[in-house]
């Protein structure tokens, strides 16, 4: 997202990256000084902790979003196109069993389940002010319908303009989970990585149960240079599924809020829990 600014000596204009906004700059036309306006975002994400509850025993993927006092801030969905999902698995299921009469003696009804979870239905998430779905602030797309190796997600603000693109290789980042956050230039503005080899290991060996009793996944933001910890995505201990998105650590608000909020959602959703 750019910055529209003019020099205030010379008023040379200039559409800045987002990464200026707020600073002090210097006119290559003049030489004067002038500072950027800052990013103007909704009074919503101007903070550093945001608390995520996924709402339970409910079809689609759903979160409420709370300040750290308790006060509602925002709603996010994620459809599960359960009805679309279904025909993409009863599409490679009779796909399976064409092939499996030239191929006998082979389960191709799990290949069918396994091609079913890495393709189907584009499952885009929407930030919300309120559970009455009016006026969306953000929207994160699925950007490919075959999510492996690669998965994909691109955020936009509410006037469709791209904040941030967000990756994940299933193949490199599987002994330990690890997203890649981009801004719209490209550039690397974050890694998200899971907060210990060791716990990561122990995670993949135990599986789901022993993760939410004993290993919680959890996950540490950091800078392009990966030394730079910018913030935490931390699971609560508790059976449901609570998170604690806490950005302290970037006090100078290098990082777009939205952008966090949106990864943090990424990493509970985007892992397929």
């Amino acid at each position: 997202m750019s910055v529209p600014v003019n020099c205030t000596t010379c008023s040379a204009f200039y559409n800045l990256k987002s990464q200026y906004a707020g600073r002090l700059l210097q006119c290559p036309a003049c030489g004067g000084v002038f500072r950027a306006p800052a990013r103007r975002v909704p009074a919503v994400f101007d903070r550093d902790i945001f608390l995520l509850r996924e709402k339970h025993f409910a079809i689609n993927t759903k979160y409420h979003v709370r300040d750290e006092d308790g006060s509602p801030l925002l709603y996010v969905e994620r459809p599960a196109l359960l009805a679309q999902r279904l025909i993409f698995f009863v599409l490679f299921l009779i796909l399976a069993n064409i092939i499996s009469t030239a191929v006998p003696y082979f389960n191709w009804t799990l290949v069918a389940l396994a091609a079913a979870y890495f393709i189907g239905p584009v499952r885009h998430i929407t930030f919300y002010p309120d559970e009455n779905k009016t006026s969306p602030l953000l929207t994160v797309t699925q950007d490919y319908v075959v999510q492996f190796p690669t998965t994909r997600f691109t955020l936009r603000d509410l006037h469709g303009n791209i904040l941030a693109t967000y990756k994940k290789n299933r193949f490199t980042d599987f002994l330990r989970k690890r997203w890649r956050v981009y801004g719209p230039d490209d550039a690397l503005l974050l890694v998200a990585e899971e907060d210990s080899i060791i716990l990561s290991l122990l995670r993949r060996l135990t599986g789901y149960i022993v993760d939410i009793a004993f290993f919680r996944t959890n996950f540490v933001l950091y800078a392009a240079d990966r030394e730079t910890v910018r913030g935490e995505f931390n699971r609560k201990m508790t059976i449901f599924d609570r998170y604690t998105l806490d950005m302290s650590e970037d006090a100078a608000g290098v990082v777009d809020r939205r952008v966090a909020l949106a990864l943090g959602v990424l990493l509970d959703t985007g892992e397929g829990r």
